[in-house]
């Protein structure tokens, strides 16, 4: 009794162990803790030809599965029930307008798809809808599974079959530092929905349990995924990433953590409505009406999960030139800072008074209390609101606040600048 156990232990720990490895490669290139200055590699749908080729071949590999599979079970198509056909044409609905939505605001400008993953999601939504929409107004094929007694749409699987791969796909490219990775993940939930495809056809129990054990491993490795992602992340105020590099590293590594949180949140809700259904029916007589609410409950969540994908994913990568853009501007005005405070020359800055025009705010850096002493600077440094002369006078001349005589010559002479423009420079 205890060797199955034991074999899908074995199992699951082959197919984490690459992924560890995976991490510890990639942190050594991106972690801001420990590895030194990280090298930052982008995305590889991080440009719009590679996304369009990654969106283009999905939709052409879920419309040649679907081609295949009506004609390979040509004897199981049937047109499904009124409530089921309205669900699935709510769901394609919902879909599709999401992804008009998305074309609309990249057409009007409000929406970018230069970062590229707008283009995968986009896909994703459409072969969402346009599966919905076949099952909803062709005639399509039905099995009932004889171990759960549940009625399996195949063309829902084909769709997922598709699309669950190339989300996980675009979770993995996020931050890593190379294809390998979200290659294994991609195959690893390819192969896990395609067991999940063919168990209608197996009619002996022991199988359909084996190839169920070993699809739900498959499965279950994201959440180790997700465990290692976690571990990973800095905790405590002082192991927090200082560079800017490091910085954008980190941020990489948080929107990965919350997209593929977000993925496994959603899909884990169709194997509790998988296995709802399965008891259910079982409860119930074998010549009663084939179940109806789970594929209902099914359309329902495949639109929770497209949606809320699509939302998220397509924040995280139009956010992304922004977090790198604060980051940098951060590390300018740190630079700057240090530079102010601790340089050894004096260093002076007036800018204009908003809404005056013969007022200046002049401040000095610290360095000043070398020569003043601290009391007198203390007012230079914290800023000095003064009239602008408009030539050579003395040092506290047409001011309003005198102005010490180390001073005086520096704010006569910027004084006679013809423009602000170049007092502020």
């Amino acid at each position: 009794f205890a060797k199955p156990p034991l074999l899908l232990a074995s199992m699951l720990r082959r197919i984490s162990s690459p992924f560890s490895q995976g991490r510890r490669q990639s942190l050594a290139r991106t972690s801001p803790l420990a590895f030194g200055e990280p090298t930052i590699s982008p995305p590889f749908l991080d440009g719009r030809a590679s996304a369009a080729v990654f969106a283009a071949c999905l939709c052409v590999a879920w419309a040649v599965l679907v081609s295949v599979l009506f004609e390979a079970t040509r004897e199981h198509r049937m047109i499904i029930y009124p409530a089921e056909a309205f669900a699935a044409e709510l769901a394609g609905t919902a879909m599709a307008s999401a992804a008009l939505v998305r074309f609309a605001n990249a057409a009007a400008g409000g929406g970018s798809f230069a970062n590229s993953v707008g283009v995968v999601v986009s896909a994703v939504l459409v072969v969402a809808a346009a599966s919905n929409y076949v099952v909803a107004l062709l005639p399509v094929p039905v099995i009932v599974d004889s171990v759960t007694g549940v009625p399996v749409h195949l063309a829902r699987w084909a769709e997922w079959l598709c699309c669950a791969p190339a989300m996980a796909f675009v979770v993995e490219q996020v931050d890593a530092p190379s294809l390998r990775l979200p290659t294994r993940t991609a195959l690893t939930q390819f192969t896990s929905c395609l067991i999940g495809l063919c168990l209608p056809f197996i009619t002996n129990p022991g199988a359909w349990g084996l190839a169920f054990g070993v699809a739900t491993t498959l499965y279950s490795t994201l959440f180790v995924r997700l465990y290692y992602r976690w571990r990973e992340l800095p905790r405590g105020a002082d192991a927090m990433p200082r560079t800017p590099a490091a910085q954008v590293a980190y941020g990489q590594q948080v929107r990965a953590f919350r997209l593929l949180a977000l993925c496994l949140t959603t899909w884990s809700t169709f194997i509790v409505v998988f296995v709802s259904g399965w008891v259910h029916a079982r409860r119930r007589p074998r010549d009663a009406e084939p179940l109806q609410w789970p594929f209902i409950v099914d359309c329902g969540l495949d639109v929770i999960a497209k949606v809320l994908y699509a939302s998220y994913a397509g924040s995280v990568q139009d956010q992304s030139p922004v977090w790198e853009e604060r980051v940098q501007s951060r590390a300018a005005r740190e630079q700057m800072n240090t530079a102010w405070s601790h340089s050894g020359d004096v260093l002076v800055v007036a800018q204009a008074v908003d809404g005056a025009q013969d007022e200046l705010c002049t401040r000095a850096s610290p360095s000043l209390a070398r020569i003043l002493g601290e009391a007198e600077a203390e007012a230079w440094v914290i800023g000095q609101t003064h009239k602008l002369v408009s030539g050579p006078k003395d040092a506290g001349g047409g001011m309003g606040t005198p102005m010490p005589n180390a001073l005086g010559r520096i704010f006569v002479a910027a004084s006679q600048a013809e423009d602000l423009d170049h007092l502020d420079a």
